[in-house]
């Protein structure tokens, strides 16, 4: 897609991303609680920057979760509202798959394990395998555990960590503990990551009405519309 705008709110980091062509700029900063505020302006601001109309834009993309229970609302909400107004398909994408998309670019590993801080003493836990083009294939569905009762299997010595899921990791079975660990803190969805995962993994496309976050836990509902996600 030639002009995509791409919006993450699932955590501490407000990730913006606009790619025009094979050019992608971006806004992405440690904005904790802040998202509500500043996620349209920066998006404006970002728009402008990038001399694109979000009439102009192919397709609007968001992080659909799982997350922060109100970062998802925050950025599905958003991309809902800006694909009515400038009449828009949207891709709502896993920030799950995203986080082992980050972590491919940078490893020589067959498989990732991507977790998110869930608070609650738990995590949102996805591990993936990879092709060799950066094509993404899950293990297992996504879910949310605690720590303590993630399941090793002998395909995870060649697997790579990655997301602030990865605090809880003295909690973990010993086989999690032995892993080499990096900074989680920092290790977190980037929405510029987001359209470089799109183009090479094809998560379908829905109408503003069918978007919705993904929460994983079923006890916290969105509405009556069926989920929809990659």
């Amino acid at each position: 897609m030639s002009k995509l705008l791409a919006i993450d709110t699932s955590a501490e980091f407000c990730s913006i991303a606009v790619s025009i062509s094979d050019e992608i700029i971006e806004f992405h900063q440690h904005l904790p609680k802040q998202h509500s505020k500043l996620l349209l302006s920066e998006i404006h601001n970002l728009l402008e920057a990038a001399g694109v109309k979000g009439e102009e834009l192919s397709a609007i993309a968001f992080g659909r979760g799982p997350g922060s229970f109100t970062g998802v609302r925050i950025a599905a909400s958003v991309a809902q509202g800006l694909g009515f107004g400038w009449d828009k398909l949207l891709i709502p994408v896993s920030t799950l798959s995203v986080l082992a998309y980050s972590a491919f670019k940078s490893s020589q590993f067959n498989y990732c394990l991507p977790a998110m801080d869930a608070r609650m003493d738990e995590v949102y836990w996805g591990p993936v395998a990879f092709h060799e083009d950066g094509r993404i294939k899950s293990v297992n569905s996504e879910q949310v555990l605690k720590p303590e009762k993630l399941k090793w299997l002998p395909e995870f010595s060649d697997a790579v960590t990655y997301g602030n899921g990865w605090r809880y990791q003295s909690n973990m079975p010993s086989e999690f503990r032995k892993m080499t660990v990096g900074n989680v803190d920092m290790q977190q969805v980037r929405a510029r990551d987001m359209i470089e995962f799109i183009s090479i993994n094809n998560p379908p496309q829905c109408n503003p009405a069918e978007a919705v976050p993904i929460y994983i836990r079923d006890k916290v509902t969105w509405d009556n519309k069926p989920a929809i996600g990659s």
